[in-house]
């Protein structure tokens, strides 16, 4: 009900008329005669103040309901209003403390206005109790100055928005950071302090939270009071309503401008590492304490053929190294390069790994310990290297080294039967010594292109050309002619000595001892049956009329017996009246290197 309701109904009829309606009343309702004495009260009065009708009429409010302190100031005030007809509290509403029968006081609501009743003037008090109220709003305030204090003391950036998105609060640390007040940064303040160049991102990822009604989560720079920039990390979980809408977000902002640099730095030197490492040619492997491969280089993926993520799940060894050579298995607990780990020590050597298309290959490989700050072992770091070349090369050495003392011993025998052929029988004459010269001189014309070679092979064509180069002052007494290929060593060097003799056999008995002479020297390859044979003819012209010799000397027994053994083939020297024709006939593949 209306105070003004109730005062009309007052003013038109008696205390005791206006009893039922102020027992209907919500509020206590007190009727006070003019010296201050109650004149009736309401039901709602009695449960407010704690007495009953009968104890309340007849004796003072300020005996009742009135705090000692305030009684003083009350009654000067009733007395006021007698006097001028004025009074600070008429027609007012204000909140007062009022005494409880009990002792203890509560919180009341207050206005009074004055009525007159039977010709006496009276005033009429309204009180509503909000002691509840005032409890609640006194506990929000502790328990906001009690947040505030919280939120000013953290070293984080505590921050609320509305369901808008716009800051509604926001912490000292804000201020301390930004160097502005608090209340700046409110709604959209926060556009003032983030990087521009993140700005759009930034709020692009609120508002698609604020839609997706989701947790808040980005990194953006921010611009602090002295200008540095900062990264800060923000998260912000929504708050809902009663009613599930969404009330907004409550989040922190964390300073991660040192991570950001120290991952930065990370980032960089991994960077460094990772270029250090693939270009490294030694391929190398980082195992954890599983001896899973944690790590690959480029080198070690082109090594082994796997990539690193082809190697997870299992032991490294279990993937290259599983198999020995010969076929069987090879267990890890046997593995050199694994003792590294649980011997704690360094390990190096020699294994065969096994690449990814099923091939052998050597490697040397170096296999250290990986130790964390309190020097347990965590892991091992491989180096390994292909060395396939290498041992290609070792054993390429040792063949030669074994071809080499083969050769030479064949060359000492060679030299040691030409010497015997030479000077058998004979006392050494010019003619002899020039004889040996020239053959150890073809050897040596021999030795030289094979040396030139690695001894590997020659080719034909330069072996033939070189052995008779001595000999060839006029090059128009000579035709040369042939398919050029490559003949082994051996070949070479019987060959080298066959041309040596016969071309000096010419220089002295044959073609080269006349102007008109020519010498022919040709060869083909013959196709005989399924087999490939060589037919090479020395043919001589133009020189004195040839008659067979009456004895063999050394350089026919050479032809006819060394070439003919070394080739594998036949060598027949047919001595026509015309000119000396040797014809050689040997399968082509004794010869070929």
């Amino acid at each position: 009900m209306q105070d003004s309701d109730l005062h009309r109904r007052a003013t038109s009829a008696s205390a005791s008329a206006l009893q039922p309606v102020l027992d209907s009343a919500l509020d206590a309702v007190v009727i006070m005669r003019a010296d201050g004495v109650v004149a009736d009260w309401n039901t709602a009065a009695e449960a407010t103040f704690g007495w009953s009708r009968e104890e309340a009429v007849g004796h003072p409010m300020t005996d009742l309901i009135v705090p000692p302190r305030y009684r003083t100031a009350h009654i000067e005030g009733v007395q006021r209003y007698l006097e001028t007809g004025t009074g600070p509290v008429l027609g007012r509403r204000i909140e007062i403390a009022a005494l409880h029968k009990a002792g203890h006081e509560c919180s009341v609501e207050l206005s009074i206005s004055p009525v007159t009743m039977d010709g006496e003037t009276y005033f009429l008090g309204f009180l509503r109790d909000i002691t509840e109220r005032k409890q609640s709003e006194q506990s929000l305030r502790e328990s906001e100055a009690h947040f505030q204090i919280i939120a000013d003391s953290s070293p984080a950036l505590m921050w609320q928005a509305n369901e808008s998105g716009e800051l509604v609060f926001v912490n000292k640390r804000h201020e301390d950071v930004f160097g502005c007040e608090v209340e700046t940064l409110h709604s959209f303040g926060w556009r003032r302090v983030v990087h521009p160049d993140d700005v759009d991102a930034f709020h692009s990822e609120l508002m698609r939270a604020l839609a997706a009604r989701e947790s808040f989560k980005a990194e953006a720079r921010f611009i602090s009071a002295s200008g540095a920039l900062l990264w800060l990390h923000c998260e912000g979980k929504p708050r809902f309503q009663e009613d599930g809408a969404l009330a907004g977000y409550v989040g922190v902002s964390f300073d991660v401008t040192e991570e950001k640099s120290a991952l930065g730095a990370l980032a960089e030197t991994q960077r460094r590492l990772n270029a250090v490492l693939n270009n490294a040619s030694v391929a190398i492997f980082l195992m954890d304490a599983n001896q899973h491969c944690v790590y690959m280089n480029a080198a070690a993926e082109r090594l082994t053929g796997f990539s690193l993520h082809e190697t997870q799940g299992r032991p490294l060894h279990d993937v290259i190294h599983h198999t020995r050579p010969d076929g069987s298995h090879f267990p890890l607990h046997e593995c050199a390069i694994d003792r590294a780990f649980p011997q704690n020590n360094n390990q190096q050597g020699e294994e065969v790994f096994v690449h990814k298309d099923g091939r052998f290959y050597p490697v040397a490989f170096t296999a250290s310990p990986v130790r964390d700050e309190g020097s347990k072992t965590v892991g091992t770091i491989i180096e390994v290297q292909d060395i396939s070349e290498r041992k290609r090369a070792e054993e390429h050495q040792r063949l030669l080294v074994d071809e080499l003392n083969h050769r030479v011993k064949n060359t000492l025998a060679i030299i040691q039967s030409i010497a015997q052929q030479t000077f058998k029988g004979e006392v050494a004459t010019a003619e002899a010594r020039a004889a040996f010269e020239g053959r150890l001189a073809a050897l040596a014309g021999a030795h030289n292109l094979l040396t030139e070679q690695r001894w590997e092979s020659v080719s034909i064509v330069a072996l033939v050309k070189d052995a008779l180069k001595p000999f060839r002052a006029g090059t128009g007494r000579w035709a040369i002619d042939g398919t050029d290929f490559q003949i082994a060593p051996k070949t070479a060097v019987t060959l080298t000595l066959a041309m040596n003799e016969l071309a000096t056999n010419a220089a002295k008995y044959g073609a080269l001892t006349s102007p008109e002479g020519r010498v022919e020297v040709s060869w083909k390859i013959q196709p005989i049956g399924a087999e490939q044979r060589l037919r090479l003819y020395w043919i001589e012209r133009g020189g004195p009329k040839v008659t067979p010799p009456s004895r063999h000397g050394f350089g026919t027994r050479m032809l006819q017996r060394a070439l003919a053994s070394e080739l594998g083939g036949k060598v027949r020297l047919d001595f026509r009246a015309e000119g000396l024709i040797c014809d050689v006939d040997a399968p082509l593949p004794g010869l070929i290197a």
